[in-house]
C-alpha cells in the first residue's frame, strides 16, 4: 500500500492494465448505484472503474455481460493485503466479493484492460 497512489491504480498496476489511452475517456463509478444506470453510462466510456463492486456484484457481472464488456474486465480485491486477487475476465470472480473488490472494464472491440498474461486460475502472472 503506498500513500495517494488509489485503489483502481494499484490495480490497474497489479493488472499490467490500461486505465485510458490517447483521447481515450475513462469512467469512475461506484457499484453500489443501479446496475443498468451503470449500463447507460458505460455505453459512453471508453474505459471504466466499477468501485465497491461487492454490494452489487451479480447485477454488475450480468450488466458487463449484456454490454459485452464481461471477458475484457479485470476484478481486483483485498489489493495489497492477504487473500489478493487480480483476475481477467469475471468468470473466475467469486459470486460474494470482499468489501475490497474493484472492477476495471476494458474496452467493448476486444482492446481489453490488461496488458500482462493470463495465468492460472484466471490470474494475472507477474502480479
Amino acid at each position: 500500500i503506498v500513500p495517494g497512489i488509489t485503489s483502481y491504480q494499484a490495480a490497474a498496476a497489479a493488472a499490467g492494465a490500461i486505465l485510458a489511452e490517447s483521447g481515450e475517456n475513462l469512467l469512475i463509478l461506484s457499484g453500489v448505484g443501479d446496475a443498468a444506470r451503470m449500463g447507460e453510462l458505460l455505453e459512453s466510456a471508453d474505459r471504466a472503474v466499477n468501485l465497491k463492486t461487492y454490494r452489487n456484484f451479480t447485477n454488475i457481472r450480468e450488466m458487463l455481460r449484456r454490454a459485452g464488456r464481461d471477458g475484457e474486465t479485470v476484478f481486483a480485491t483485498r489489493l495489497g493485503i492477504d487473500g489478493e486477487q487480480v483476475l481477467h475476465g469475471l468468470d473466475q470472480a467469486p459470486e460474494a466479493p470482499h468489501y475490497l473488490s474493484l472492477c476495471l472494464v476494458g474496452k467493448k472491440n476486444g482492446h481489453g484492460a490488461k496488458a500482462g498474461q493470463v495465468g492460472p486460475e484466471g490470474t494475472i502472472s507477474g502480479s
